[in-house]
């Protein structure tokens, strides 16, 4: 019943309580919505078994007078580091590509990643139904139109046929064989693709010249050892790249420029150094409207507590102890922090996955 009496003293007063409780969730919803965007981007470990192991590798390239960069792998270059490296159980490439959807259905363009046959086994991924890449698809002498499919174009364009698996789908005028359909939720590293293709298939349904261009557009993710730390890793990396360029130099070589590579944990290397620091500041950016908005709301009981002095006054007059007088006004400043902070973690919840997309 005293819960009750509470609710109906702050109904007195609507303007009053509705202010404090929008005020406190205003706070709530944008700190909760930055934080959760801040930790999927930066803390977050991907969705994938033992991703501690699993590392990004890039090439350096450090120009005199200039800070040095990184860069991604030609097809040659990472076929050459596949054959060289020993800290790696499986190193594996991978590309984003929006493709091209014809045929069966509405014409559409799908996320998709050109991928090897290593990408699958090294993140831990098993198709709900079929098979993965073998390494026969990863035959660049010829030509192997495949694909793997994700769960919800399984689901949208073949309207969860339980024999998908030997259909064909048509990507840029090509017919594909269905081999595989990934389970729920996966949708790669890029955390978009819906469609996946065999490296060798790359050259008729993107660009000509994937597997012999030399330039440095290709992803590669790769696996340590058992046993191997990330330092080994990069100390073998760091005696390897140049070997490789040597062999097959980058187009745009310069005099001078110094050539070499290196691994980062995944987490890390998903998002680059400047955005992170834009979110950290972001953060602690909507920390302090966080903050404003609890000294706000703070301001408004206090001028409301200025309002009751005199009823505060009486009720001391008529026997009411401090206990009791802080009982009294402090229940009715918990249900109005109540209110606000589940109305802001609502619409937090309301709001946030639109915001993250």
């Amino acid at each position: 019943m005293s819960f009750i009496r509470i609710l109906r003293r702050l109904a007195r007063m609507p303007s009053f309580s509705l202010t404090v409780a929008i005020t406190l969730a205003v706070g709530v919803t944008a700190l909760a919505i930055t934080f959760g965007v801040a930790d999927a981007a930066i803390w977050r470990q991907p969705p994938f078994d033992d991703a501690a192991r699993i590392v990004m590798v890039r090439t350096d390239r450090a120009e005199p007078g200039s800070a040095p960069h990184s860069e991604r792998w030609s097809y040659s270059r990472l076929r050459m580091l596949r054959e060289t490296s020993k800290s790696f159980e499986l190193v594996a490439n991978f590309g984003p590509s929006l493709l091209d959807l014809t045929g069966g259905g509405d014409a559409e363009q799908v996320p998709g990643e050109i991928v090897s046959p290593e990408y699958f086994p090294l993140l831990c991924a098993k198709p709900l139904r079929g098979r993965t890449f073998a390494m026969a698809d990863d035959d660049a002498r010829d030509r192997h139109p495949v694909a793997i499919i994700g769960f919800e174009m399984w689901r949208r364009r073949f309207e969860s046929d339980s024999g998908v698996v030997g259909r064909t789908v048509n990507v840029s005028g090509t017919a594909l064989t269905v081999i595989g359909v990934m389970r729920p939720g996966f949708r790669g590293l890029s955390d978009r693709a819906e469609l996946w293709i065999p490296t060798t298939m790359a050259p008729a349904l993107t660009y000509p010249e994937y597997l012999t261009t030399n330039q440095n557009f290709i992803s590669v993710v790769a696996r340590l050892r058992a046993g191997v730390s990330l330092a080994t890793a990069n100390a073998e990396l760091a005696t390897v790249a140049p070997r490789l360029n040597a062999q097959i130099p980058p187009n745009d070589v310069h005099i001078g420029e110094l050539l070499s590579a290196s691994a980062a944990p995944i987490n890390a290397a998903r998002i680059d150094a400047g955005t992170r620091r834009s979110l950290i500041v972001l953060l602690g950016a909507v920390a302090m409207l966080h903050l404003l908005a609890c000294a706000n709301a703070v301001n408004l009981l206090l001028v409301r507590a200025a309002a009751r002095r005199h009823e505060a006054a009486l009720r001391a007059a008529l026997g009411g102890t401090t206990a009791q007088l802080v009982k009294h006004y402090g229940s009715e400043v918990l249900v109005l922090a109540g209110a606000g902070g589940a109305l802001g973690v609502f619409l937090a919840a309301c709001f946030g996955p639109v915001v993250s997309v």
